[in-house]
């Protein structure tokens, strides 16, 4: 989100210090967006993941000179596109359905417009997974994998307010 840089630089150094694999997601209209940028360049990120808008080219690049992997968001065939033209390591797509959505169509919709053309990236699916078969049957689509957010929110571990998870 819009974390303070010193707050999240903190927990990039903890996740760090593990030694195992983690990412960031980096919200690109957010008040903080350029002090983000520059300290995940700075921490060498392992994957950082564009969120809330459309990277500049520039940006994706600066990321991979750092050795880390690049995941965009892609709400239409033309924006996927570009996010390929641009470098991106992989896609996302996420349909209205999803709680942090970016586009006016669903899912659905999603994958028939960009799952099946963009054979070269990895393409991730977002908004509305909710059961495994589900998942199960967007593997066999050819999605190499999912994001899921609601359900994580509402985990034991989650900091979410007792209010929202019950509102689910």
């Amino acid at each position: 989100g819009n974390m303070p840089p010193e707050l999240l630089a903190r927990e990039i150094r903890t996740l760090l210090a593990t030694g195992l694999p983690f990412g960031v997601n980096l919200i690109t209209i957010a008040p903080l967006y350029q002090d983000h940028l520059r300290l995940l360049e700075e921490l060498h990120v392992p994957l950082v993941v564009f969120a809330g808008s459309f990277p500049r080219k520039e940006e994706i690049v600066r990321m991979k000179t750092t050795g880390a992997r690049v995941l965009c968001f892609a709400s239409t065939e033309s924006i996927a596109r570009r996010m390929i033209e641009y470098g991106t390591d992989g896609l996302i797509l996420e349909g209205s359905e999803a709680g942090g959505h970016i586009g006016h169509v669903s899912t659905v919709v999603l994958l028939q417009q960009i799952l099946f053309r963009f054979p070269q990236v990895p393409v991730f699916v977002a908004g509305g997974i909710a059961t495994g078969r589900m998942m199960a049957h967007l593997f066999l689509m050819g999605a190499a994998g999912v994001q899921m957010g609601t359900i994580f929110a509402m985990a034991e571990e989650s900091p979410a307010h007792p209010r929202f998870k019950e509102r689910f």
